[in-house]
């Protein structure tokens, strides 16, 4: 099951994942307004560079878009720190006290993974 959604994946295509993740964290649930041509002092410029916010408008220059919470995206990164902490040897006890979960949780959280790639 992805954690990512087609939105999600278009803004990746046009900016990468670290400026998408960079308007979730700072636009989470939010709806933005992408100017045709962005100049250096607009706020997307300025959070991005001129160079991404120009890439950004040429998938949705002149549009409103809604960014999405980053529920999702903040879950999968607690995730992906569990199955790290896993690998490098912290107990699934230990790990379910850093996180305030169940044991039962965590073994199904690294149970869902198996067979999966993670980078």
């Amino acid at each position: 099951m992805s954690w990512r959604t087609p939105f999600y994946d278009e803004i990746v295509q046009l900016v990468g994942d670290a400026a998408a993740r960079t308007l979730v964290q700072v636009y989470r649930g939010g709806r933005i307004y992408v100017p045709s041509r962005p100049n250096a002092k607009h706020p997307l410029s300025t959070l991005l560079g001129i160079h991404l916010a120009r890439k950004l408008s040429e998938g949705y220059g002149g549009e409103f878009i809604e960014i999405p919470t980053g529920a999702a995206l903040t879950l999968q990164a607690r995730n992906d720190e569990i199955l790290r902490l896993h690998r490098t040897g912290k107990t699934v006890q230990e790990i379910a006290r850093q996180y305030q979960l169940g044991a039962r949780y965590v073994w199904r959280i690294i149970a869902s993974t198996r067979g999966q790639v993670r980078g």
